[in-house]
């Protein structure tokens, strides 16, 4: 009887300290949690001036004990933040109706914040979702954006290629940035702000458009152990009127390997701000430092010459500062490089040294190396087909 009567007047202040109006204290915080934990059936008197998003996940996790459709459902959200999707999905599948729109809308985005877009995927299969949530999952298919509504699109700041790019008049190469789909639109806007942070190798070297989403009309294909491919002309064939002023074009795609060819950087969700870096100095023409391949070496090594800011071939070792490099070990001849220690040219991983950082810049003055711009090569398959070959990964 005793233990009843305090069971009674424990609830009674737990429910005065729920419906006070003051901002409650760290130990009326912690008491009120305490007692929820052991006695969880008090769940039922303050259910309407709970907040469950606001609990700590170990209460959300002692209320499972209740029948009661909105914990269960909450504990599905935790668990999806948690990238538990198998064991949040036994809990979404059953209470998804029975939860409350707002938890509805952060189960999405648990899913959208850590790119589970197959979890999204099956949510859309089992129930209906908001437009704007339909929109995000076909932007992430690649849906041509000219097939979307324009305000879907903006809520997810998803871009449409604009009819006059603008570049500063300072900008000494001027790139367009695209993606054809949701995550590769993310995933290629923090490598620009990235490198906006500290531009290489010196300010308007490279000057960056918005990333535009584009929709799969490139048709990207790839897999992890090959080039990843894009058909330019699908691009050209939509927006050649907004690209007049555009030098290069930067594209990112879903798998497959990155590289450089035509003037056109493919980059994938799997490269990192080196790989980025790598690949932009191939624009200036720099060249691979470690062994390319068979066929690749055998035209690019036959013939002595300066052939890109970091490649020498010879059959002798040139003048002082300069040392065997890798390019070569395919071809009939030797290549030499600029630096005695490995380069971000041959190991993506390292740091930009400096004397690589002052070769770009002469090679960017110069323009001596540089790759054909991204409309050069329609009209000059020869030299696209050779560059081609020169500067993939």
């Amino acid at each position: 009887m005793r233990q009843v009567k305090f069971f009674v007047i424990s609830c009674f202040l737990l429910v005065m300290m729920v419906k006070s109006h003051h901002q409650p204290s760290l130990s009326e915080q912690t008491a009120r949690h305490a007692f929820l934990i052991q006695n969880p059936q008090v769940y039922y008197l303050i259910e309407d001036k709970i907040n469950l998003s606001a609990l700590p996940e170990h209460i959300i996790r002692a209320l499972l004990v209740l029948d009661v459709a909105k914990v269960k459902f909450e504990w599905a959200i935790r668990l999806a933040k948690q990238q538990r999707f198998d064991e949040s999905r036994l809990y979404w599948q059953k209470y998804y109706l029975d939860g409350m729109e707002q938890q509805r809308a952060r189960l999405a985005q648990a899913f959208i914040q850590n790119d589970a877009f197959d979890e999204l995927q099956r949510l859309q299969q089992m129930y209906s979702l908001p437009q704007k949530l339909s929109v995000l999952l076909e932007s992430e298919r690649g849906t041509l954006p000219q097939a979307l509504p324009r305000e879907s699109l903006a809520a997810w700041r998803l871009r449409i290629v604009s009819d006059d790019l603008q570049f500063s008049g300072l900008c000494k190469n001027r790139v367009l940035l695209v993606s054809d789909h949701y995550r590769g639109v993310k995933r290629l806007n923090k490598l620009k702000k990235q490198y906006l942070k500290k531009p290489e190798p010196e300010a308007n070297s490279y000057c960056f458009t918005e990333v535009f989403y584009i929709g799969n009309i490139m048709a990207c294909e790839g897999t992890d152990g090959q080039f990843a491919r894009c058909n330019a002309e699908g691009l050209i064939e939509q927006y050649k009127d907004s690209m007049d002023n555009v030098d290069y074009v930067i594209v990112m795609t879903k798998s497959g390997q990155a590289n450089v060819t035509n003037g056109m950087m493919t980059l994938t969700l799997s490269s990192d701000y080196q790989v980025f870096l790598h690949e932009l100095m191939h624009f200036s023409g720099f060249e691979d430092e470690y062994a390319v391949a068979p066929e690749k070496a055998r035209w690019l090594c036959k013939k002595e010459g300066r052939y890109a800011p970091n490649l020498i071939v010879a059959e002798s070792p040139p003048d002082e500062g300069w040392y065997e490099s890798k390019t070569c070990r395919n071809g009939a001849l030797t290549a030499y490089k600029p630096s005695k220690d490995w380069s971000i040219m041959q190991y993506q991983e390292l740091p930009l040294s400096h004397k690589y950082r002052q070769l770009w810049q002469n090679a960017i003055n110069s323009r001596r190396y540089q790759l054909p711009t991204f409309f050069n090569w329609k009209t000059n398959q020869n030299t696209a087909t050779l560059y081609e070959s020169a500067s993939e990964i």
